[in-house]
């Protein structure tokens, strides 16, 4: 629940979809997540009035910050570098993005996702394994 009405990480749950084997994945202790809409500003100088601004719109793009809780990970990945290598089709999934609300759920879609192992994680006797997966997306709309 909303701590004095803002929102905390607890606050919402992320659960990432694979066409490819029709499941949900399960990357281990998701620990954070960075979602930012991509754009392109454009500018127009003309020799006789003041430049005109515009925006079009790239699609989304963030990181999952996962803890290493199991093969999970490191096996959807090797999956698809194998499936890549044998000329199999790798479709995109999506992200299902859910935030409690003080006054109910908002839930947004990143759709057309694009994932890759961007850290695979560096292991030490005292820490725990921390790895990185970046992805990228089509489009974010409510779901």
């Amino acid at each position: 629940m909303p701590v004095s009405g803002l929102n905390t990480g607890i606050d919402v749950s992320i659960v990432v979809f694979d066409p490819n084997t029709n499941t949900n994945l399960s990357f281990g202790r998701i620990t954070g997540f960075d979602r930012k809409q991509m754009t392109n500003k454009l500018k127009s100088d003309s020799i006789n009035d003041p430049p005109i601004f515009a925006t079009t719109y790239d699609g989304w793009s963030g990181t999952i910050s996962i803890e290493r809780s199991g093969p999970q990970c490191d096996q959807f990945f090797a999956a698809l570098e194998a499936n890549y290598y044998n000329g199999v089709t790798i479709l995109n999934g999506y992200i299902l993005e859910t935030i409690k609300e003080t006054t109910g759920y908002t839930q947004w879609r990143y759709n057309g996702c694009d994932f890759d192992f961007t850290e695979a994680g560096r292991i030490s006797q005292k820490n725990f394994i921390q790895m990185t997966v970046t992805w990228r997306a089509r489009t974010r709309t409510p779901a």
